[in-house]
């Protein structure tokens, strides 16, 4: 499942550093979904708006709201 989270909604989806075909975008899919880290897109959104936003209100991961917003 990590490698649903690291390979899919981060670097593929969210960064988009990478091209991947059909097949392999399915089973990274049901990776990220054993990983109960909410939807692909929410996270792909949180992640983006945390890069967009870093260390303000507005950053969804924002550290100076406590441990458990940090990730």
């Amino acid at each position: 499942s990590i490698l649903g989270i690291t390979a899919a909604a981060h670097r593929l989806w969210s960064h988009r550093s990478y091209k991947a075909k059909f097949p392999l975008q399915v089973i990274l899919m049901v990776l990220n979904c054993m990983s109960f880290q909410n939807s692909a897109l929410n996270w792909c959104r949180d992640h983006r708006v945390h890069h967009k936003c870093s260390d303000t209100d507005g950053d969804p991961h924002n550290a100076s709201r406590g441990f458990f917003f940090s990730h």
